[in-house]
């Protein structure tokens, strides 16, 4: 939708962000890249860009660690934060199914500059931190949870 907005509008300068959010787990449990949320430290490299390329038009960035986290390392690194154990119920791969999934993070790293500073367990620790602290999401009570 954003790049049709921008294809009409010219004059619009668009830059999407991508990262991978694992939705189920493999028998080898692989997942892919970090699916580490977008960083606040990232706004001064897109409005960097986006200053200084004024005909870039709609482009999109990988964004990550670069590195693949299986899903059973993220479980572990889920259940470091929690300090509990968390239930895994191993299923067969679905048809269809990749065994592997990756996203290149360099072209973030060689336009914007920009790399993810933490890994994994770092990610986990502060979503649980947060979650802790807004357990009623971005709305902040009980009467707006929808």
């Amino acid at each position: 939708m954003l790049r049709d907005y921008q294809h009409a509008n010219p004059e619009w300068r668009t830059i999407l962000l991508r990262y991978f959010n694992p939705i189920g787990a493999h028998e080898s449990g692989d997942i892919g890249e970090d699916p580490k949320g977008v960083p606040n430290n990232l706004l001064p490299y897109i409005q960097q860009k986006l200053f200084a390329t004024p005909d870039i038009g709609c482009v999109a960035y990988n964004l990550g660690t670069g590195r693949g986290t299986t899903v059973l390392e993220m479980v572990s690194a889920f259940e470091k934060a929690y300090v509990q154990k968390i239930p895994v119920k191993m299923c067969p791969r679905r048809p269809g199914d990749s065994e592997q999934v990756y996203a290149s993070t360099a072209k973030a790293e060689e336009e914007l500059g920009w790399r993810a500073k933490y890994g994994i367990e770092e990610m986990c620790r502060d979503q649980w931190n947060w979650a802790k602290k807004n357990p009623y999401g971005y709305c902040g009570n009980a009467e707006n949870k929808d």
